[in-house]
């Protein structure tokens, strides 16, 4: 990134948006449709007089249904539409519209420099659009810089794993005058990173109501990802002095999120599970479930534990085989190392010694070619000799090697993650010291202790920090669900004091569970377990069970539809 630019504001069609693909994930610029930025102002613009701000217009869609909008209510200009951007292209989109607004009320800057002097300290009415996903890290120097000098000016320090649309957002409240509205597309790290947790806080303590609308149809996909969206509308700005009204919900479709928009209007139930604001404000981190232990027993995956990709061979098939398959080579045992198989062949919590023997004895390709630095035995040179050396040379992954033929790393991590898969996240105790290929990542723990290691795999399992993945994974085309290193480092726990024989025996009664494919039971003895059985805690629990059951009732839905129409 070399400015801070269209700030991930809307497009209104890939002819007026600036920058490929690439150059747009780079920025974290992911467009708006229309259809999305329709609805978000139609419900936040409700008088034809209100002042409007864009902070980041880009492409213009969000401009353009703001246009729409207050010619609907009667008023030919929008005479009182603002906004800003820093990428001049943004003004050359802004030319096609001058007929329809006042071209001085938008300023070439950077939002987080605005000070809205040309409305001689007047504020808006609304704010609307998509600020950028860019992390801190990504800033040039200069960008930073920006950063610096707003969160001085503002006496504010911002954890610097957050991403621009979160400085944005705070400047945003800035500029809105009391009994205000905010309609902001975010990502879904809103709901779940701790850096959001002072933002959510504050939202709710601002705003009157505040709806949250995670929509399961990735609506980024024409800009190249799968980023999931978040919707964000607040209404009653500064107007109470308790925590507002707030209400969660998980949509399926843009075409249902109008209906779900409307019913929260009128202060309808809507048919999909709403999560109680203390739940959705402590970012499913806090005591609003009940529980009498310290919020500081929340933690993530990534604060206790590094998590990496495992050993990769640069050729598996070739490296990784069954035992019968090595017998028809002549490979001797001696020759060859247990490593930790896909996780399908792993179904519970841990890999253990009658795991490891059934894998080795069995159908599962489990057994990696170890051979010493100068291989001697017959059978291992000539399998060695098999491998074509114009293969050798061309492959990347060998040349990086001492030896090509040798790719174990003598790295057993404490635990596996299995990342992929049609349920959830799972941690796996690696009871064995086992090594890992790719099709698991390793974890290591920080602090070593049996105990954490086997309460954090309980506490994987429990529906909040299931639902975390669900908000923050990525939904494969075969219906998996998939984490990077990133999202499970981001993986809400919450690790309760607990004795190790009480620890123990949570995790050979879920472990059994899982083994013979009784995941919902597995997740319930793990709830119980690490959030006990009171009442409130009940109650609140069943609500994210629900609106877990949602997700992957949609995730799986829409890979049996795409088999339908294959």
């Amino acid at each position: 990134m070399n400015e801070i630019q269209t700030h991930g504001a809307p497009r209104p069609a890939p002819a007026t948006r600036t920058g490929t693909i690439a150059e747009r994930r780079n920025l974290g610029a992911f467009y708006t449709p229309s259809s999305v930025a329709d609805l978000m102002c139609d419900w936040a613009i409700r008088r034809p007089s209100d002042l409007i701000l864009e902070p980041s217009f880009g492409g213009c869609t969000f401009l353009d249904s703001s246009i729409r909008r207050i010619k609907q209510l009667g008023q030919k200009v929008a005479f009182n539409l603002y906004g800003c951007d820093i990428d001049p292209k943004a003004f050359e989109i802004l030319k096609s519209k001058a007929q329809s607004l006042i071209w001085e009320n938008f300023e070439l800057c950077d939002f987080l420099r605005w000070d809205g002097s040309k409305l001689a300290g007047e504020k808006f009415d609304v704010v609307v659009g998509n600020p950028p996903y860019v992390r801190y890290s990504s800033l040039t120097k200069d960008n930073q810089k920006t950063v610096h000098w707003w969160e001085k000016k503002y006496k504010k320090r911002i954890s610097r794993r957050a991403s621009l649309w979160t400085y944005f957002t705070y400047h945003a409240l800035s500029f809105l005058r009391e009994g205000g509205r905010m309609a902001w597309v975010l990502p879904v790290s809103l709901m779940t990173s701790r850096y959001a947790d002072e933002l959510r806080k504050l939202l709710s303590e601002r705003f009157q109501r505040i709806a949250y609308f995670t929509v399961a149809e990735r609506i980024f996909l024409s800009e190249g990802t799968e980023e999931r969206a978040l919707i964000v509308l607040a209404e009653g700005f500064c107007l109470n002095s308790t925590t507002s009204e707030t209400t969660t919900q998980y949509v399926e479709s843009v075409l249902s999120l109008k209906d779900h928009i409307e019913e929260w209007t009128r202060g309808e139930k809507s048919q999909t599970t709403q999560i109680p604001a203390k739940l959705l404000n402590s970012g499913l981190r806090s005591d609003s479930l009940g529980l009498s232990t310290p919020t500081e027993r929340w933690t993530t995956l990534g604060q206790i534990a590094d998590i990496g990709i495992g050993v990769v061979s640069g050729d598996s098939r070739y490296f990784i085989k069954s035992m019968d398959e090595w017998k028809s080579e002549g490979i001797r045992p001696e020759h060859l190392e247990y490593i930790a198989p896909k996780s399908r062949w792993i179904t519970g919590l841990a890999l253990t010694e009658a795991d490891k023997a059934n894998h080795s004895a069995g159908e599962p390709r489990c057994l990696a070619l170890c051979p010493p630095k100068n291989p001697k035995a017959a059978a291992l040179r000539k399998y060695l000799d098999k491998y074509p050396l114009e293969r050798i040379q061309a492959n990347a992954t060998f040349r990086k090697r001492e030896q090509w033929f040798r790719f174990l790393e003598n790295r057993q991590p404490h635990a596996f993650a299995a990342f992929m898969t049609h349920l959830g996240p799972r941690l796996i105790a690696n009871e064995v010291a086992a090594d890992g290929t790719n099709s698991l990542y390793r974890v290591t723990f920080k602090t070593y202790s049996l105990d954490i290691i086997k309460l954090t795999a309980i506490s994987m399992q429990t529906s909040p920090t299931q639902l975390a993945a669900e908000r923050t994974g990525r939904a494969l085309g075969s219906g998996a669900l998939k984490l990077e290193p990133r999202h499970m480092k981001m993986l809400p726990l919450y690790l309760p004091e607990l004795a190790p024989t009480a620890i123990e025996l949570a995790f050979v009664a879920i472990d059994k569970a899982m083994r013979e494919g009784r995941a919902d039971e597995a997740r319930l003895l793990a709830d119980e377990a690490i959030f006990g059985t009171s009442p409130d805690t009940i109650s609140n629990l069943e609500i994210v069970r629900e609106t877990l059951r949602h997700a992957r009732a949609h995730r799986h839905r829409n890979h049996a539809h795409r088999r339908t129409n294959e």
